[in-house]
């Protein structure tokens, strides 16, 4: 029992160990953005009205943020798309009212959808399929 104890909190550590290197990782690449990044980012931002901390938190995820500067440096990419699938918002339940039997009951308002967080992801159109009921900008 006590080395399945050991392999557990080896786990755990490994996840934790993990996740910080990949916080590091994201917040090296958020220090690496400039005002061309910016100029992008509140641009779809505004297109999709969505916060730009969250398109920024979804462009610093994997290697998009190198097809960016690709898109800047390099004559061989002469556009990149940034597409939003379209996510349906996620229902929160209307609070339920009990009443006692002699009295009338009035419905609860219906509560408000919760707004989904964008996702978007950039692509130059060649390596990415791009789904059919998303959003795209494209930046040329």
């Amino acid at each position: 029992v006590p080395s399945r104890r050991v392999s557990r909190v080896s786990t755990v550590h490994n996840m934790y160990m993990s996740e910080q290197k990949a916080r590091e990782e994201k917040e090296h690449k958020r220090g690496r953005l400039d005002a061309r990044h910016n100029y992008l980012l509140r641009t779809v931002a505004e297109h999709l009205q969505a916060p730009q901390a969250d398109i920024e938190d979804n462009i610093l995820e994997g290697f998009q943020i190198e097809l960016m500067d690709q898109f800047f440096l390099r004559p061989s990419v002469t556009l990149i798309m940034f597409c939003a699938p379209k996510v349906e918002p996620v229902e929160t339940a209307a609070p339920a009212t009990t009443a006692a039997p002699t009295t009338v009951t009035v419905p609860a308002p219906a509560a408000k959808p919760a707004k989904a967080r964008v996702k978007v992801y950039i692509t130059d159109g060649k390596n990415k399929k791009i789904e059919t009921d998303s959003t795209i900008l494209y930046f040329i």
